[in-house]
C-alpha cells in the first residue's frame, strides 16, 4: 500500500486474442480506506478499453467499446 492501511493504488492489464478479434483493457485506480479497516472503502478506477468483448446494462461500457470509462464505488461490508 502507498499509505499502509489507508491508500492502495493499483494497475491492471488484460488482453484477449481470438477468432473474432483482439481486445484489451488497462485499469488504473486506488482504494481508500477512510477508517483504516477493510470493511469500508472508496474505490476510484479509470478503465481504458480497446474493442471491448463484452458489455451489458450493469457495466459502464458497450460491446466493441473503445476509450475511457470511469467508476467510483463505495463499499461497506458487514
Amino acid at each position: 500500500m502507498a499509505i499502509p492501511r489507508v491508500l492502495q493504488p493499483y494497475v491492471g492489464y488484460s488482453r484477449i486474442n481470438g477468432e473474432y478479434g483482439d481486445a484489451s483493457d488497462l485499469s488504473v485506480g486506488f482504494n481508500w480506506f477512510p477508517m483504516q479497516r477493510r470493511e469500508l472503502r472508496l474505490s476510484v478506477q479509470g478503465l481504458y478499453l480497446k474493442d471491448s468483448p463484452l458489455g451489458y446494462s450493469s457495466v459502464p461500457f458497450a460491446v466493441g467499446g473503445n476509450g475511457w470509462a470511469f467508476t467510483t464505488d463505495l463499499v461497506l461490508a458487514f
